[in-house]
């Protein structure tokens, strides 16, 4: 019944009739949860699911003082032998100027110029464009910019058109879920852990449901960040 009930309720349309209760919602999850119908995580997800048009972007974004970027300047040689392509899938790269965020580039398209002898192509060359969300924008409209952008990244912007910092689809996804996830081709420790202890303390205080798991920081790989 408490399945059925969440189901019809989730699955309204718009319209006078079809406006959702939050507060129906959480309190059939909870209801669900008590009766055994949906576990645990699952009723945390409905609860952080519900939050999303609360929270604003600046609240999960990457700070702009430790998002890791390369000079579009720099050759794909030059970045293979340095230790930065190693660390994430996705980087952004800048003009003159650090603050000057021109896009960015897929590791594995520096690899793959690398593989096809292209060790002078430009970053410039290859970079993609980056798009843009203001820090005050909720997640859910996130959401919808990432989905209709078809990307995985965008520059998160301050009231003044400067860069505040960076936020991914992993950082989404980590707030639905309640927890940290690794992108799927990092492999090593990023430049984010200051940000994501800030993070929890940021989730507690806006009261993201966070699984109550035991800290096994030191027998586990640390995540990356785009």
């Amino acid at each position: 019944w408490v399945s059925e009930k969440l189901t019809k309720l989730l699955s309204r349309k718009d319209g006078v009739e079809g406006q959702v209760s939050r507060d129906e919602v959480v309190a059939l999850a909870q209801l669900g949860l008590n009766e055994g119908v949906i576990e645990e995580n699952e009723n945390k997800i409905i609860r952080n699911l519900i939050r999303l048009r609360k929270i604003q972007v600046e609240d999960i974004m990457t700070p702009r003082t430790v998002v890791s970027k390369l000079p579009e300047s720099m050759t794909c040689g030059e970045v293979l032998h340095g230790d930065s392509v190693t660390r994430f899938s996705r980087i952004p790269v800048h003009g003159e100027h650090a603050e000057e965020i021109t896009g960015y580039v897929l590791k594995r398209k520096i690899l793959e110029m690398v593989a096809f002898d292209k060790h002078d192509t430009k970053l410039s060359d290859i970079k993609r464009p980056i798009g843009l969300v203001s820090e005050h924008a909720t997640l859910s409209s996130l959401f919808n910019t990432l989905i209709s952008s078809k990307d995985h990244i965008a520059l998160v912007v301050d009231d003044y058109g400067g860069v505040a910092g960076l936020v991914t689809n992993e950082d989404l996804i980590e707030t639905l879920l309640g927890l940290e996830i690794m992108d799927e081709s990092d492999d090593i420790a990023d430049m984010r852990e200051l940000a994501r202890k800030k993070w929890q303390e940021r989730a507690k205080r806006l009261g993201i449901q966070i699984p109550d798991i035991q800290d096994h920081s030191q027998d586990q790989t640390p995540e990356s960040h785009s």
